[in-house]
């Protein structure tokens, strides 16, 4: 051990962590100190990308076809972008396989990236989009799961989940919507007519919530995979981002979304593969990779407000952009776990950890936390 940082700890009282937890009135009481206000949740984003609420579903209240949607609702309808080529799809398969509660014995999971913006994001919420076909009366869905990983794309060689679990129920609320899934009712060259929009598809908005938030970092890239399961074993249905006179998502990054099967088709099974619009007609149309609807709800975290700003609300590890009580109660409780997040001092006390907990890490950061923002 340094001599010179031993004889300071027995100089001053302190006898390791136990000692400072015990010796020393760090607590919001004793510094007089307010809590940290609480962000407001509010909607952060949406995976359109146009909008960072609107999920990117809606085309109208008309078909093209001419067929009015019924009185309050809207059509979400397949695209067709030529006289010879439209979108051949209304949803894409992913759901839990076999009975209600199945979750992590997938048959289907469906992964997504986003982008943070300029500032961290908390996220408290994640707000998905899906259909049961023919759903009956009540809640069609029983529970949904969500990872969330960063480092590239999920199971890949460097990524790592930093939340969630696939059997983990996190579902808090489901709620209808006011669109209607359908197929494309345009006229395609080549393929057979399209049938008559019907009302069976109706887009439920399935909220998800991340208990306290994860804090994620400006400026990166993080995948999220999740999985449905249905209250009835009906089998649930992701429409993809659909954009008027689009088959896809316009625009970069390009449209890479992933879906996981366990079970053939394709032969390609127990792998993640590209969701894919195959088109009509089928065998000229091109294939068109796809992006599936999500909204974040959260906070937009300010800038650290310098090196004691630590934690968020709760007190939780996160900079908010305050110096608060929180800071201190978890610099604290750090401290006297030994965690190295508490080593912030070398003898002096001067900045640099050094493997040790004294004195000087409480008195360097207490400096910190005084000197302000």
């Amino acid at each position: 051990m340094n001599r010179t940082k031993s004889t300071l700890n027995q100089a001053r009282g302190f006898q390791g962590p136990t000692g400072v937890a015990a010796r020393v009135a760090l607590s919001a009481g004793g510094l007089g100190l307010m809590a940290a206000s609480a962000l407001a949740q509010s909607a952060i984003y949406s995976n359109v990308r146009t909008s960072v609420s609107e999920p990117g579903l809606a085309t109208g209240a008309t078909t093209v076809s001419g067929v009015a949607a019924p009185q309050g609702l809207v059509w979400s309808e397949a695209q067709a972008v030529a006289a010879g080529e439209a979108s051949g799809v209304a949803g894409f398969a992913g759901f839990a396989g076999g009975t209600a509660g199945a979750l992590g014995a997938a048959n289907y999971r469906f992964a997504d990236d986003f982008t943070v913006g300029a500032g961290r994001w908390r996220v408290d919420r994640v707000i998905l989009y899906a259909y049961v076909l023919g759903a009956p009366g009540g809640d069609p869905f029983s529970g949904a799961s969500l990872r969330v990983w960063d480092g590239g794309v999920p199971g890949a060689a460097g990524a790592s989940v930093i939340w969630g679990a696939p059997d983990v129920n996190i579902l808090a609320a489901q709620t209808q919507t006011n669109v209607l899934r359908t197929f494309s009712t345009a006229a395609v060259t080549g393929a057979p007519a399209a049938g008559v929009p019907d009302s069976s598809r109706r887009v439920w908005a399935v909220e998800l919530a991340l208990g306290s938030g994860l804090t994620l970092q400006a400026g990166r890239t993080y995948w999220m995979d999740w999985q449905l399961d249905t209250a009835a074993d009906g089998q649930a249905f992701v429409p993809p981002i659909t954009v008027v006179g689009q088959r896809t998502r316009p625009g970069l990054p390009l449209a890479n979304a992933l879906q996981y099967r366990t079970a053939a088709p394709p032969v390609l099974a127990g792998a993640w593969l590209g969701v894919i619009d195959g088109g009509k007609p089928a065998q000229s149309a091109p294939d068109v990779a796809q992006e599936l609807p999500f909204v974040l709800i959260g906070a937009v975290l300010p800038a650290a407000c310098g090196a004691s700003d630590i934690a968020g609300p709760g007190p939780v590890a996160g900079a908010d952009g305050e110096l608060t009580a929180d800071d201190v109660i978890l610099f604290v409780s750090w401290f006297t776990l030994s965690d190295v997040r508490a080593d912030v001092a070398s003898p002096g006390p001067a900045a640099g950890a050094d493997g040790e907990f004294t004195a000087d890490d409480i008195i360097l950061f207490i400096n910190r936390f005084t000197t302000g923002c």
